[in-house]
């Protein structure tokens, strides 16, 4: 039985989040990581495309973009793997010139034994990048499917 994550109780909310100096409430202006997957809802077999894109709408050319996959889980809290994903290479140590942004995209394939937990896929992501404004300052956010 599939649901939606409204059904779950779950809130829908824009996949856009700010960074941070650690251990500040406050967003920097103009930088943002977006985290979005193709589908609300899947069943086993069908095939998850994650994108992930670090947005840099200001003046200042950021360095040492890096995005660190954190999790990806089953509504059994089961670690799984990604069908593919961004090379170590291409995860860590870019650089971000201003008005441009980055794209990464990862994939990932639903088994049976992800919906028999009829619950959600959360894949989690973080990014932490140098602004030459803000110093090190970094983001999360996270992506569901209802399953």
């Amino acid at each position: 039985m599939t649901a939606d994550l409204q059904s779950l109780g779950m809130d829908l909310y824009p996949p856009l989040a700010g960074f941070r100096q650690p251990g500040s409430d406050e967003d920097i202006e103009g930088i943002s990581l977006v985290y979005l997957v193709d589908k609300d809802v899947a069943g086993a077999g069908e095939l998850l495309t994650f994108t992930a894109w670090i947005l840099n709408g200001t003046s200042d050319t950021l360095t040492d973009v890096c995005l660190r996959l954190r999790s990806l889980r089953n509504g059994g809290l089961d670690w799984l793997e990604y069908t593919s994903q961004p090379s170590d290479k291409d995860l860590a140590g870019r650089v971000l010139g201003p008005r441009r942004s980055l794209h990464y995209t990862l994939t990932y394939l639903v088994t049976q034994e992800d919906v028999t937990h009829a619950d959600v896929i959360i894949s989690a992501l973080q990014a932490e990048l140098t602004s030459p404004r803000a110093g090190r300052i970094n983001s999360e956010c996270d992506a569901l499917v209802a399953v």
